[in-house]
């Protein structure tokens, strides 16, 4: 080959080294990073729990329930004249009737006017200030349930206060209980909420959604984590399965430290002395024994 060839050759690739090259694929990429990043996220759809869907006729018996218009002929046993009292009370909370009442007034509402004298000190001295849903306070009685909620404000602040202090979710029928309106104000906050179906029981429970946690994972993750099956797994066989495929756990993690118990101070000891009456020794002390002949 002519030696001037050689030379424009090689001069020709030493300036196409030099030169930077780009490549296709990242313009590809960069441009799939763009366009995901100006595509705007898909917002959560929020669901609710059945039992919000399908308002039970029950309930709204309860709610409609007047006792004074009230007909049907009931015992006039003390656990049923005590539970027509949790009753009513729990009806007027529902109601957004807070005042509490005396006993006279809830035996006038329920129509229980006429009961026994004993069975109405059994009520004022045991079981309505023993019941679990009953505020006893200045002679007067209201309900009392477990959570105290007025708006939908105080139970998005419930629901955050679980889910900042580990607490887990609360029930619905709990929520209901406490919270007059409760169905419509839930579904209001739908967006805020989410809820799990207990298996055993059937029952929603509500949990807080931060939407800071939401994190997009493409299909094909998902279908792999669906794919593996932990069912029936201790943590001690995902751990030795983990390490079979070269995956170690993490170690070194410091255990929390067990707050000792304090030592018992004991008290001072007492001294054993020997007690002598030196101080009687003297004029104090006289002889009556009778003198020797």
């Amino acid at each position: 080959m002519d030696p001037s060839l050689m030379k424009d050759l090689n001069a020709f690739k030493k300036r196409s080294l030099n030169q930077p090259a780009v490549e296709s694929k990242k313009q590809v990429l960069n441009t799939a990073i763009i366009e995901s990043v100006r595509k705007p996220k898909k917002r959560r759809r929020p669901e609710l729990p059945p039992q919000l869907l399908q308002q039970s006729k029950k309930q709204a018996a309860n709610q409609a329930f007047n006792y004074k218009t009230h007909t049907q002929i009931r015992t006039k046993s003390r656990f049923s004249i005590l539970s027509s009292i949790v009753d009513l009370v729990k009806n007027r909370y529902q109601n957004k009737e807070f005042e509490p009442l005396t006993l006279d007034e809830l035996l006038d509402l329920t129509k229980n006017t006429d009961i026994k004298s004993y069975d109405k000190e059994w009520l004022a001295d045991e079981s309505l200030k023993n019941n679990p849903k009953i505020l006893f306070k200045d002679d007067k009685y209201s309900f009392k349930p477990k959570y105290a909620l007025r708006d939908k404000k105080s139970l998005i602040r419930l629901l955050e206060k679980h889910d900042q202090s580990g607490l887990g979710g609360v029930l619905l029928d709990d929520v209901r209980e406490g919270l007059p309106n409760a169905d419509e104000i839930v579904k209001s906050i739908s967006d805020k909420i989410m809820f799990v179906t207990r298996s055993n029981d059937k029952k929603a429970i509500l949990f807080y959604y931060d939407s800071s946690y939401a994190v997009h994972v493409d299909e094909e993750n998902q279908k792999h984590w669906r794919s593996v099956a932990v069912e029936g797994l201790a943590e001690p066989d995902i751990e030795k399965y983990l390490s079979n495929c070269g995956i170690s756990t993490m170690t070194g993690v410091s255990s929390a430290l067990q707050k000792r118990p304090e030592k018992r101070k004991g008290g001072k000891r007492k001294k054993n002395m020997r007690l002598l009456n030196s101080h009687l020794v003297g004029d104090v002390l006289k002889d009556y024994s009778e003198p020797s002949k």
